[in-house]
């Protein structure tokens, strides 16, 4: 049995997002890019939180209640 590793984020006008990992450090790896992203280049947005999972390659959990779909 493996083990998930979860990652909730404020999106830009959206609100909360989740994403899970399969490793550890895909998910750190994930938190520490939005966090820089945030300082160097503005608010994360909806589409900037797809980005990131996919490049660490996270399934989207729960968009905002807003958007009503799942996204891998």
């Amino acid at each position: 049995m493996s083990e998930s590793y979860y990652a909730t984020y404020a999106v830009e006008a959206l609100g909360p997002m989740k994403a899970r990992f399969a490793d550890i450090d895909k998910r750190d790896g994930f938190e520490i890019s939005l966090g820089m992203y945030k300082a160097n280049l503005g608010p994360v947005t909806r589409d900037v939180f797809l980005q990131y999972a996919q490049r660490f390659e996270g399934e989207v959990l729960e968009l905002a209640e807003s958007e009503g779909e799942k996204t891998k």
